[in-house]
């Protein structure tokens, strides 16, 4: 069984003092610098700033919805991005949580509900409108649309119920599409904030979507709040299903996803490529006692099959041969967790990893590659004195679903190791999984490794990160416990964090070059594009003939040369080219 970590130092003085000298010395943050997801055991995949799950009233579940996240609510349509915390309130109209919502549906009362999020499931009787969402004015194209849109469903009513929705309190379509409404003079404007996220979370279900008109625009991708706690991970009554990377029409569809950080003044944290049709679920979690300073919880999911990506914990851990007393393994010493090294990957896997991945435990190894390349890369990042040891490798399982059916899973991770005659430093970093039923690994093998190389956390992140550390280091733990106190001293770092963001930035992509040759080794099938709106590089599956991005951070990858997605779109979409193939 993997050991609880206890946070309460357990030695004398003088070996405190001589502890943190070295680990404060050795400590490198390598891990991060490179982007690498960080994440920590998770009890559930929530997203960020969402309640914990079962179990929650509806008066609870209404008091996540109208949460202040700090955002004024603007008076004009919102046109930055889409994902991102939403005010509590909208000017002209009403913000109705689930609890009044249920209610006013059973009644019976002509309530004409809008779904603005554009995904393959809506509320009961829902009428699709995800392209009522978009950006631009009052006077537009999309705002005649709605208008001739709603005189037909309320027959002229301005004081007919008008409920507008999507994904959830990060999600601005909905808003401006109640906006929208409220412009046009309807009385009764409801923004059903908590969205399809509250909606399921209230145990309500949902309801297969309408087939939408030819040409219509499709909605970005959201989230949802559909995902595989740990300890649930062999799907049950799931199948393997083959099925192609893309759908019938030789179309593969990405959007590019914001996760933020309410523990750093809710800055972009992490951007995350998410396969139409995916399900995703991430936050941040900060772990004032550990070195690691922070962990990533993220899942991946596809709903039609079980197939998930998980990005899993990550520690920093110190051992010395000849301690001046004795230290029980899984103490939190000084940041670092005290274990002896574990040097078999397979053996960490299940040391490690037990809480998070149980069905691993009687799971077949199957086999295991190294990526000689990919730790000569970790290694030169190394600054800390003494021998180093690197090891990047991916270890594949097969295990039985509850179904009986056959699943496998690949498991990524470094391991490192600093060794000094009386002190050694080991950490594991760039940890994930890919699980699914077998066979379905290799096939989507190329969409996997996009997304786990697109998906990087934002210079601005990464800067604050650091001067957390620091103050880590400068021994200012319990400060760092409140996070209104952390988000104050942050703010006080503000152009110290500017400065290094810039700077991050420019290592970033003077790095580009180095990283894509020591990963060739994994990245077949992924090929380098620049997009043309964000203005960075993207990893996207090789073997298309068409590759399109619009200013959202969506992406289509088509099989037919001609293909257009601007044909009966209201967003631009540009062709973008390859920069740097990732096979020779």
């Amino acid at each position: 069984m993997r050991p609880t970590f206890d946070s309460k130092p357990r030695c004398r003085a003088f070996a405190a003092t001589l502890f943190a000298a070295l680990i404060v010395a050795a400590h490198s943050p390598h891990a991060l610098a490179q982007g690498a997801p960080k994440s920590s055991t998770p009890a559930a995949y929530p997203q960020g700033g969402s309640p914990g799950g079962g179990g929650m009233s509806l008066d609870q579940l209404s008091a996540w919805e109208r949460q202040d996240m700090g955002i004024a609510a603007p008076r004009e349509l919102f046109s930055g991005q889409f994902h991102s915390p939403t005010p509590n309130q909208i000017p002209g109209g009403q913000v109705i949580t689930t609890k009044g919502l249920i209610p006013l549906l059973q009644q019976g009362m002509q309530v004409h509900v809008f779904d603005v999020l554009g995904g393959p499931a809506m509320l009961p009787n829902a009428i699709p409108a995800a392209w009522a969402g978009q950006p631009g004015n009052f006077d537009d194209p999309t705002q005649q649309r709605l208008a001739q849109m709603l005189r037909q469903a309320t027959s002229g009513q301005a004081d007919a119920p008008l409920v507008f929705y999507c994904g959830g309190p990060l999600c601005w379509m909905s808003y401006n599409a109640a906006a929208r409404a409220i412009r046009l003079g309807y009385r009764n404007v409801l923004w059903y904030r908590g969205g399809t996220e509250a909606w399921q979370r209230a145990g309500q279900q949902l309801a297969a979507a309408h087939r939408q008109a030819p040409g219509q625009a499709r909605a970005p991708i959201s989230q949802s709040s559909e995902t595989m706690p740990p300890g649930s991970a062999r799907p049950q009554g799931l199948a393997p299903q083959p099925q192609r990377a893309t759908n019938a029409t030789g179309v593969q569809k990405f959007s590019l996803m914001t996760i933020f950080d309410p523990g750093v003044n809710n800055i972009a944290a992490v951007q995350v490529m998410v396969p139409q049709g995916w399900a995703m679920n991430g936050r941040v979690v900060w772990l004032p006692e550990y070195s690691v300073a922070s962990n990533l919880e993220l899942v991946l999911r596809d709903p039609k099959n079980g197939m998930s990506m998980q990005w899993l914990p990550t520690q920093s851990f110190s051992f010395m041969p000849n301690a001046p007393m004795p230290m029980k393994p899984g103490t939190n010493y000084m940041g670092r967790v005290w274990m002896q090294p574990i040097g078999d990957p397979a053996r960490f896997v299940q040391w490690f990893y037990a809480q998070t991945l149980p069905h691993l435990r009687d799971a077949k190894f199957v086999a295991g590659e190294e990526f000689p390349n990919q730790a000569k890369f970790h290694m030169a990042q190394m600054t800390a004195p003494g021998k180093k040891h690197v090891r990047t490798v991916r270890m594949r399982y097969e295990f039985k679903a509850r179904d009986g059916q056959p699943w496998e899973e690949d498991v990524f991770l470094t391991l490192t190791s600093t060794n000094n005659p009386d002190l050694v430093f080991w950490d594991v970093f760039a940890a994930h999984s890919v699980r699914g039923p077998k066979g379905s690994l290799d096939q989507f093998g190329s969409v996997t490794r996009a997304v786990l190389n697109s998906t990087q956390f934002t210079p601005e992140w990464l800067a604050a990160h650091n001067v957390v550390k620091q103050l880590f280091t400068q021994g200012l733990k319990q400060m760092m416990r409140d996070s209104v106190v952390m988000g104050q001293k942050l703010a006080e770092y503000r152009e110290h964090i500017s400065k290094m963001r810039q700077q991050i930035y420019e290592d970033r992509i003077r790095s580009m070059d180095a990283r894509n040759e020591a990963f060739r080794e994994v990245l077949g099938g992924v090929e380098n594009y620049k997009d043309p709106f964000q203005h960075q590089p993207v990893y996207l599956p090789a073997g298309y003939k068409e590759y399109w991005a619009n200013s959202k951070g969506e992406y289509v990858l088509s099989e037919q040369t001609g293909y257009n997605p601007n044909v009966g779109a209201t967003t631009e979409w540009r062709k973008i080219e390859r920069i740097d193939p990732m096979r020779r």
